[in-house]
């Protein structure tokens, strides 16, 4: 360090300096996790809202022909995916004609309306409406399982650490 501060830096000075190097990499790092948060979130949405948009052009035709048996088997098709924890189709009264939940979850809602994608814990539920040839014939309710904000943030932890110990070495 004294070949780029002369001999201004010795002992407690360049402790203080890397202290300081510490504190600032620890804060961009944060800064990282917030915004790396915010994307995955925005993301995640995205993917199961287009996901809730082919499970309702699926379903459209069942409830063109008033078909819940039909709807059932499309929405009980959901079962492969082991991040679906429950899902709902809705008529466009907005009553509930078929619905899947997973074992041990809370089932979809009697009623839903549409709004924008909303986290809860560790859940994403995403609400699309069901659209034949501009008409609106109903809404599909699809809520997964994600992974958790303390496991994400325990990843950036371990990467935040890593950058620590090298930029102290």
């Amino acid at each position: 360090m004294n070949r780029f501060f002369g001999d201004k830096l010795t002992g407690g000075g360049a402790r203080l300096v890397a202290l300081g190097a510490a504190v600032v990499l620890v804060l961009i790092g944060l800064a990282m996790a917030i915004l790396n948060e915010a994307a995955y979130k925005s993301q995640k949405a995205r993917e199961i809202g287009v996901q809730a948009q082919i499970v309702a052009a699926s379903v459209a035709p069942a409830l063109m022909f008033d078909n819940p048996a039909a709807a059932q088997e499309y929405l009980q098709a959901l079962s492969a995916d082991p991040a679906v924890e429950a899902t709902g189709l809705y008529d466009a009264t907005g009553a509930r004609i078929a619905a899947f939940n997973r074992s041990g979850e809370a089932p979809a809602p009697a009623t839903v309306r549409l709004g924008p994608a909303v986290f809860a814990g560790q859940s994403l539920a995403v609400i699309t409406p069901v659209v034949r040839n501009g008409e609106r014939l109903g809404v599909v309710y699809l809520r997964t399982d994600t992974e958790s904000t303390w496991r994400r943030f325990s990843r950036y932890a371990g990467v935040g650490v890593l950058i620590l110990l090298a930029a102290l070495v």
